[in-house]
């Protein structure tokens, strides 16, 4: 791109495409120094970059073994999961039914933290990429402390919900079965969002194996609990479905005490929890510069989040074997999110490196190889689902519970779609948030619930297709939402130099 003359076709995208970054709310004005070009500053046509760009197989390799570590640590969380909806169903369809709707309000709580979190860690990468260890103990303090900030109003909450539910209409028994299993869980879920911070960190700086071996303890500590107190063995209480909220809550617990231990021993990260360190607890313009990158990013995953969990107090309202279906074809969900969220976590410390390296050239292979795996993962885990419905369904329901199975696998193929389109939407919105973009938010929000809701509520209420017509609203949803991420994703790249420049401003402003 360098050297080039002024063209035609770069006179043409020149002044649409500064209009566009101006207005769009992007990382810095387009104004202040030309992000591609010639010397003059002129737009050239090959300075817009493709889905479709060359191959990298060196960067395609890394990225994967990267998002490889990382799904593997991510295993025993979805794990616990599924070990848990197998438990679920063997307790009846009104526990798997009040397992699912508790099940998804923690779903929310834990992904509206995990987005602030993801939105400010890029800051702690591109830290300790550039070796400013004071900067990348402060954030990594504060990031600490907002966490249990966020932690108390979401206790609080979850200590209220049991009250809530008597307001919603739900079918006989499911608002009692649910009370004792939502303040079972209430012990855990502190150390459960500390845990997310404390193993974020290790994949930060790219230490990821701690987080495999701690993550297989957590699960045979939910396993053995779980055995235990359903079934009131070795002396324990019978407790039922609560026996499955205390036992996740003691793997939360032992997993964060194992993580934290591992944090304090090794000797990178060791260097940012010590007391006399260069960081701070608390930097006010710090702060403010975290949560303006966090809040709004939490906010993105706030709405996705409330999305899904409002599909179940609708399909509530359909049914309880609608509602039971739904938490087995969501499970699957969760599960298949795994490849795209272990890709989107690479990705997005990957970029973030790059980006604080003031490496041009790299920063732009990740995003473009990034893009090219999550269509590969995307079509290959769909079309394991669309081959395999009926298998996936009664891997974790009894054959024999027949309605149930039926309305699953009607899901099914609906849940197929979906997991494509909003693995397109996890890893392009972990890119922009290593590029400190968060001007996609009006876009995702409606997206998810002026097009997504929308669609759940009219088809499933409103023309009566029951439990297909909220798989299809969630599908429209998360198809907008991807369309729009991809397009701020493309915009972003042409302005790479800009997004570098801010970062090591922001860089310089801090140390």
């Amino acid at each position: 791109m360098e050297g080039r003359g002024r063209s035609s076709a770069g006179a043409l995208l020149e002044r649409p495409v500064r209009v566009l970054w101006r207005h769009g709310g992007g990382a810095m004005s387009a104004e202040r120094r030309p992000p591609f070009g010639d010397a003059a500053g002129v737009m050239t046509a090959s300075a817009v970059p493709s889905l479709w760009q060359r191959w990298d197989g060196a960067e395609a390799g890394a990225l994967t073994r990267f998002a490889f570590t990382i799904v593997l640590g991510q295993l025993s969380q979805v794990g616990m999961a599924v070990l848990s909806t197998v438990m679920m169903a063997e307790l009846g369809g009104t526990a798997l039914a009040a397992g699912g709707l508790i099940g998804s309000v923690l779903l929310f709580l834990n992904l509206s933290h995990f987005g602030v979190l993801q939105g400010m860690m890029p800051m702690f990468s591109s830290a300790v990429s550039a070796q400013q260890h004071g900067l990348a103990s402060s954030v990594l303090r504060a990031m600490f402390a907002i966490t249990v900030l966020l932690g108390v109003p979401m206790t609080l909450l979850l200590l209220a919900l049991p009250w809530l539910l008597q307001l919603v209409p739900l079918a006989p028994g499911v608002a009692a079965a649910a009370e004792p299993y939502t303040l079972s869980l209430l012990v855990g879920l502190l150390p459960g969002l500390l845990l997310t911070v404390a193993r974020s960190t290790v994949y930060a700086v790219q230490r990821t194996a701690s987080a495999v071996w701690i993550g297989l303890l957590g699960l045979l500590v939910n396993l053995l609990g779980n055995l235990v107190l359903i079934n009131g063995w070795w002396g324990m209480p019978k407790l039922g479905l609560a026996g499955i909220g205390w036992s996740m809550s003691l793997s939360n617990i032992v997993m964060l005490v194992a993580q934290l231990a591992v944090l304090r021993m090794g000797s990178l990260t060791s260097t940012y929890f010590r007391a006399g360190g260069a960081g701070r607890w608390f930097d006010r313009a710090l702060w403010r510069q975290l949560l303006g990158t966090g809040l709004p990013n939490g906010a993105v995953l706030f709405i996705e989040t409330l999305l899904l969990s409002s599909s179940y107090w609708l399909m509530g309202w359909v049914s309880v074997t609608a509602l039971a279906a739904h938490t087995v074809v969501m499970q699957w969900l969760q599960v298949l999110l795994i490849l795209p969220l272990g890709l989107s976590q690479a990705a997005m410390v990957r970029l973030a490196v790059t980006i604080g390296k003031g490496d041009r050239d790299a920063a732009l292979s990740v995003c473009n190889t990034s893009r090219q795996l999550t269509l590969v993962v995307a079509l290959v885990s769909g079309a394991a689902l669309l081959v395999w419905p009926q298998p996936a369904v009664e891997l974790m329901l009894d054959a024999k519970a027949l309605p149930i199975v039926e309305a699953a696998v009607g899901f099914v193929l609906l849940c197929a779609l979906t997991q494509g389109l909003r693995a397109w939407v996890v890893v392009l919105a972990a890119m922009l948030r290593a590029c400190r973009e968060v001007s996609v938010l009006s876009a995702v929000a409606f997206g998810y619930w002026g097009v997504g809701f929308g669609c759940c509520w009219g088809l499933a209420i409103g023309l009566g297709w029951g439990g297909k017509g909220i798989w299809v609203g969630l599908a429209a949803g998360f198809a907008v939402a991807a369309v729009a991420l991809h397009r701020r994703m493309q915009l972003t790249q042409e302005f790479i130099d800009e997004v570098i420049h801010k970062v090591l401003q922001d860089h310089a402003k801090h140390h």
